[in-house]
C-alpha cells in the first residue's frame, strides 16, 4: 500500500525528490551534507512540525507550500522511542538524533524512515531517502499554495 506524504516547503524546493534543501540544514535526524524529505501524514502536522523548528509563521509562510508525495508501500522503517537516543525530543536538537539519523539515512537500506514526533510522540514524521534506489518510484502528486491569510 502506498503512503502518501505531505511536504511543507518554499516554493523554489517545492516537488524536488532529491532532498537537496536539507543539505544546507541540520534537522532533528539529519545533519548539514545529508539529504532528506521531512513529510508528515497530514498538512496539520507540517504545520506543527515546522513550528517546532523555531520558525516564525508570520514571517516564514507567505512563500510556503505542501507538496504531495505518493511513495511506494514495501520499504518503510518505524522506529519505536525505545530505539532511539535518550534525549532525542530535547531542544535544540540533540547531536546523537542527528547523528543516529545521518547514519541510517547514509546506509540507504530504506525509501522512508519514520520517527516519532518530537511534539507528539503518538504521531509520526516520514523522512523520504533520495539516496535509496526506489526514489524513481516516488510520484509528485501536486503542489498546494498555503493559503497564509488563515493564519496570524
Amino acid at each position: 500500500m502506498n503512503l502518501k506524504l505531505h511536504q511543507l516547503s518554499t516554493r523554489e524546493y517545492s516537488a524536488d525528490p532529491t532532498g537537496f534543501a536539507a543539505r544546507f540544514v541540520t534537522g532533528r535526524w539529519h545533519d548539514i551534507g545529508d539529504r532528506c524529505i521531512y513529510t508528515c501524514l497530514r498538512r496539520s502536522q507540517c504545520l506543527i512540525e515546522f513550528s517546532r523548528g523555531g520558525y516564525h509563521f508570520d514571517q516564514e509562510l507567505h512563500d510556503m507550500v505542501f507538496t504531495i508525495f505518493d511513495v511506494p508501500g514495501g520499504s518503510l522503517r518505524e522506529f519505536a522511542e525505545s530505539e532511539l537516543p535518550p534525549e532525542w525530543r530535547t531542544w535544540p536538537r540533540p547531536e546523537a538524533a542527528r547523528a543516529f539519523g545521518s547514519r541510517i539515512l547514509k546506509a540507504a537500506d530504506t525509501l522512508v524512515v519514520s520517527f516519532p514526533s518530537a511534539v507528539f510522540p503518538d504521531e509520526r514524521i516520514y523522512l523520504i531517502n533520495p539516496r535509496h534506489d526506489l526514489i524513481r518510484s516516488v510520484r509528485i502528486m501536486g503542489v498546494e499554495n498555503l493559503d497564509t491569510s488563515l493564519y496570524i
